[in-house]
């Protein structure tokens, strides 16, 4: 029994004809070539890592900004909320959940990413001519990206930027961070101008109408007036006469002179506001809007920092240290396959 067992320990410790002790020996004589191959491929590693392209990722954490931050773009506003009309417009462009959503939406798009690095004098320094420009662009676009993080309680974004350099990744990431921001100051004002010219022609579309209104019942007041003036004169009373009251079709007890003072101003008068008093109303309301000047608002953040943009203290990738050690691995591996091709050949 006993021998069986040493057979079966002698027959696993020989591989290929040579026992583990002589798989030893041979690996420890060919000592040198195993170090040298593992040498020349640490070194080569270390060379590639060391004039390989890094690459460093810069990133910041956004959400959304307080509500008093935003109010300060209507601030120097004049007028914005009084009586124009279009507080309420402007209550949802600033909404800070809706302001947010735009910015990412904007960070992420294709253009705007195009149109930033096509006028960044730093990236325009990083190629030559217009063939090589386009591969360059469309490289550099994939590297800059933001990712929702954090739960549904707190609305969190992270935003990266990778490129050549620790500094290059901070300031490329803050330069587009302001870029986007103005894109979006940009669109709000925009939006707040149409908003307002939709109002404005809304409002004069009914003023028009109202004053239509007016003139069809300063018409209708004219005609009673001037009847009433007949019938005052044939009933030949010329002062007011209070017994008889104000209810009649036609009201003739103030009297020839009262009517016909009356009917000269009612066939005078320029104030349709008289009949329609909303017209005034209106017209204010206009006369608001067109005093809001959008030019004279403060710009404002759509988001605010819970991580501002940072230097990146290590690169992403290539990893050196990693470069290194697997050049090292794979230079031992050579070395030992080249030790077993050997004794392979003799064999």
């Amino acid at each position: 029994m006993k021998m069986s067992i040493n057979n079966s320990m002698d027959e696993s410790s020989q591989i290929s004809g040579y026992t583990t002790l002589e798989w030893v020996l041979c690996f420890w004589q060919k000592k040198f070539l195993i170090v040298i191959t593992t040498l020349i491929f640490a070194v080569a590693g270390v060379s590639y890592a060391y004039y390989a392209q890094s690459w460093w990722t810069s990133t910041a954490v956004i959400t959304t900004n307080k509500a008093r931050d935003i109010r300060i773009f209507s601030e120097n506003i004049d007028n914005l909320y009084v009586n124009s009309g279009v507080g309420g417009l402007v209550s949802q462009a600033l909404d800070e959940k809706r302001l947010l959503r735009t910015f990412v939406n904007y960070f992420n798009a294709y253009n705007n990413k195009l149109e930033f690095l096509e006028g960044n004098k730093s990236i325009k320094s990083d190629f030559i001519n217009e063939k090589e420009k386009h591969d360059f662009l469309q490289r550099f676009i994939k590297r800059i990206n933001s990712e929702k993080v954090g739960n549904d309680s707190q609305v969190l974004y992270s935003l990266s930027y990778t490129a050549t350099s620790s500094i290059k990744s901070h300031d490329l990431l803050s330069e587009y961070i302001n870029f986007i921001n103005e894109k979006v100051n940009k669109e709000v004002v925009s939006s707040l101008k149409s908003d307002i010219n939709n109002q404005m022609k809304r409002l004069t579309e009914s003023t028009v109408s109202l004053k239509i209104n007016a003139e069809v019942k300063q018409h209708a007041e004219i005609l009673k007036t001037d009847y009433a003036l007949k019938i005052a004169e044939a009933a030949d009373l010329k002062k007011p006469i209070a017994e008889l009251g104000n209810s009649q079709i036609f009201n003739i007890e103030i009297g020839t002179d009262g009517l016909k003072e009356k009917s000269l101003i009612l066939h005078n008068s320029k104030d349709l506001a008289l009949f329609e008093p909303q017209i005034d109303i209106a017209q204010a309301q206009i006369n608001f809007l067109k005093d809001i000047n959008l030019e004279k608002a403060k710009p404002f953040n759509a988001y605010r920092f819970v991580k501002d943009v940072s230097y990146p203290m290590s690169q992403a990738y290539p990893s050196k240290l990693i470069i290194i050690l697997f050049s090292i691995i794979f230079g031992f591996s050579v070395g030992c396959f080249l030790v077993l091709l050997k004794l392979k050949i003799k064999k």
